[in-house]
């Protein structure tokens, strides 16, 4: 599915752009606002220069993400090597062995409670895609058989997958008329906002949480550690409440 996207892509997206930028332009125009292009050349042209002005922080970034996609890379190999590797289960009465137990005991409980996530954001973004596939159809946007799988396979990304799948369908959208544009925006703002609620009550329910526990943990996630913070944070919740659980405490009654 994602290979064949990917191809999709590389089609249809330049056709989006250009038909869109023509329209931006004239509405630009009619409402007083001067663009710095007219046309998908000669916005191709100002990207061009931008990336050139900007040559010194996109260099920095460029190195920042290198490093991200290396630690990426050796997470996914020492995740395949511990997958095809030979399980052992016996421990022998050492400290080495004993230090092995427990962080073994460790990862399994964080790991149930990030497959717990993953398996929600799933659900939460098929709702999503069956809304916005009746949304798209019943406006008759065209490029449905691209709009409809960016929706799914871009909105298992948290926060951001939303905002690109939703460029794609209010540009998509700008085409055929202003009124829908802005329609679709409005609808895409309120189902998002569902589904932040959603979110918070599927995987509540996955983890056995209350969602404002969710929410709150989310939050907290998102202000240390933007959206990694809050990928991780159900998943550190269910873990940090199940090492809690697990420690006995005397009866305060």
């Amino acid at each position: 599915m994602f290979i064949s996207f990917v191809q999709r892509s590389l089609v249809t997206l330049p056709k989006i752009v250009v038909s869109v930028v023509p329209r931006a332009v004239e509405l630009a125009g009619q409402y007083g606002f001067a663009l710095p292009f007219e046309d998908a050349e000669e916005l191709r042209k100002v990207f061009i220069a931008t990336i050139q002005e900007n040559v010194r922080a996109i260099t920095k970034m460029s190195g920042l993400m290198s490093k991200r996609f290396f630690y990426i890379i050796v997470g996914m190999v020492i995740a395949a090597l511990c997958f095809f590797g030979e399980s052992n289960g016996s421990y022998r009465d050492n400290l080495f062995d004993a230090i092995r137990k427990e962080l073994s005991l460790r990862i399994g409980k964080f790991m149930e409670g990030f497959e717990k996530v993953v398996g929600a954001q799933l659900i939460i973004s098929g709702i999503n895609t069956i809304l916005t596939a009746i949304f798209l159809i019943i406006t008759d946007l065209p490029y449905l058989t691209f709009l409809i799988p960016a929706t799914f396979i871009v909105g298992i990304l948290p926060i951001l997958g939303n905002v690109i799948s939703n460029t794609f369908i209010v540009g998509t959208a700008l085409v055929v008329s202003p009124k829908l544009a802005v329609f679709a925006l409005g609808f895409l703002i309120v189902i998002h906002k569902m589904e932040y609620f959603l979110n918070s009550k599927i995987v509540g329910s996955n983890l056995n949480a209350p969602m404002w526990q969710t929410l709150i943990g989310s939050l907290v996630g998102e202000r240390v550690m933007g959206i990694p913070g809050i990928i991780l944070a159900p998943a550190l919740l269910y873990y940090i409440r199940e090492e809690m659980t697990a420690i006995p405490c005397a009866d305060n009654k």
